[in-house]
């Protein structure tokens, strides 16, 4: 069998949930996470940002409210459905100092010492070869440029792991697919001293982090369903045959009722912060 182009299936998954990603469901976790990620990292104004693994501009636009008329945001994202949105919105919005490029985050088309801030919103984690990533970003920011990355902090999904437990019934068995996805029970992404040894390896200085908190509410089972097709979990959903997808909605509202709150289901998630510079 041949190895699965792991970063061409993301990027398909990723563009058919474009549509409505980060509308429905949690709405606005990204961007919400987005923003206090742009605040965090204090980009000065006049800056040129470069927002990777942009989706629908959950940094794009808070970013270019910092850096104002005379500083840009260059958005690039491997889903050539969240270019194509990103970009609409950007038009839409009438700015001439930001625009989406369709581009892998490990192979940047952009020279040395181009950027002042560089920016990965939930994404790293993503990448086949994270380092080679880093190294890039590390490459095209400025001397003493400056990077801001969100990852989700460790047992962030406990409140929801019922979600994973029941998806498992229905997923097939792709042992290819799940060799290239498995992950540590404690990843590297997921706490403070993981993602401080990922920088400083990466050549980055002054690594520091800082944790959020936040709950978010999902009303009902069906935007529930449709959050679950906006998002990275997408993914897991297109494996479950379509025979099958039915009688997992079913279990799945079961599951939604028994778990949620008058006002719907609870989703109190803590966030990792991490900050380097060049």
């Amino acid at each position: 069998m041949n190895k699965i182009d792991i970063k061409k299936v993301w990027a398909g998954i990723f563009t058919r949930a474009a549509p409505t990603y980060d509308q429905v469901g949690f709405k606005l976790f990204f961007y919400n996470f987005g923003k206090q990620l742009v605040e965090l990292t204090e980009i000065p104004k006049k800056a040129k940002v470069l927002d990777v693994a942009s989706g629908r501009g959950a940094l794009l636009f808070p970013a270019l409210k910092k850096v104002g008329l005379q500083g840009s945001v260059i958005g690039i994202d491997l889903a050539e459905g969240m270019v194509q949105k990103t970009s609409e919105e950007i038009n839409k919005r009438g700015f001439s100092n930001a625009k989406m490029m369709q581009m892998d985050a490990e192979n940047l088309k952009f020279q040395d010492n181009t950027f002042d801030i560089a920016l990965y919103g939930f994404c790293i984690f993503f990448f086949p070869q994270y380092e080679i990533a880093l190294n890039e970003s590390y490459r095209v920011l400025k001397p003493y440029g400056r990077i801001g990355l969100s990852t989700f902090y460790r047992n962030a999904f406990n409140e929801i792991k019922w979600l994973d437990d029941l998806t498992e019934k229905y997923l097939p068995n792709n042992k290819e697919m799940d060799k290239q996805e498995e992950e540590p029970e404690v990843s590297e992404f997921e706490t403070i001293e993981g993602m401080q040894k990922i920088l400083i390896k990466a050549g980055y200085k002054d690594v520091h982090n800082k944790i959020e908190e936040k709950e978010f509410i999902c009303e009902n089972a069906e935007e529930f369903w449709k959050y679950l097709w906006s998002a990275g979990y997408r993914g897991e959903m297109e494996r479950i045959s379509s025979e099958n997808l039915e009688n997992f909605k079913e279990e799945l509202t079961k599951n939604f009722h028994k778990y949620s709150f008058e006002d719907g289901l609870h989703w109190n998630i803590k966030v990792l912060f991490t900050f380097g510079r060049k």
